[in-house]
């Protein structure tokens, strides 16, 4: 038994089921019997998205299941250290929500890890690659004047209707009420 192996508590952190430790594809990761989690450590991740002979063994080797619908947004705890996870969408594009934990590795809730294979497999990785490229030439064209927060913006808008003294987004239309009494 390795040391990683070592370090889990043996409880999946969405359903509570075991954790079984095996081998797919040459990859080592936990998996849950009873939803279908899969828990891959750092180093494990790293391989499968960097290793495309890897990532088609271990996709060969994943038995297919459907996508875990969450209910609810639920932070889970790491299998290893049980602080909570983050979730974060992978690769920003991909649509699959993922829960990482920083130090530890990456929980797939059932289904996730094959929609992750397939989404790197279609070029996704790629595609994210060039969306952060793209942002980053159009932040460093725009300067100051493209990152102006949006409240000046606004209070900008609001000093244009007050000069008018028309319809202001905050409040009512301005205009004279006249007072009467009612005797």
């Amino acid at each position: 038994m390795n040391a990683y192996r070592e370090g889990l508590s043996g409880a999946c952190p969405r359903c509570e089921g075991a954790l079984t430790g095996t081998d797919r594809g040459g990859v080592g990761l936990d998996e849950c019997g009873g939803c279908g989690g899969v828990f891959l450590g750092q180093t494990a991740v790293e391989s499968v998205l960097s290793d495309d002979g890897v990532r088609a063994n271990l996709a060969a080797e994943l038995a297919p299941r459907p996508r875990y619908v969450e209910q609810g947004v639920r932070y889970l705890k790491c299998p290893r250290c049980a602080r909570a996870m983050n979730r974060k969408v992978f690769a920003r594009v991909s649509g699959v929500i993922v829960d990482v934990c920083k130090d530890d590795g990456v929980f797939f809730d059932g289904g996730e890890l094959g929609a992750v294979l397939a989404f790197v497999d279609r070029g996704g990785l790629a595609k994210q690659a060039a969306l952060e490229a793209r942002e980053r030439q159009e932040r460093a064209k725009g300067g100051a004047e493209a990152e102006r927060p949006a409240d000046d913006l606004q209070s900008l808008r609001r000093l244009r209707f007050r000069a008018r003294g028309e319809l202001r987004p905050d409040r009512s239309p301005r205009r004279a009420v006249p007072l009467t009494c009612a005797r």
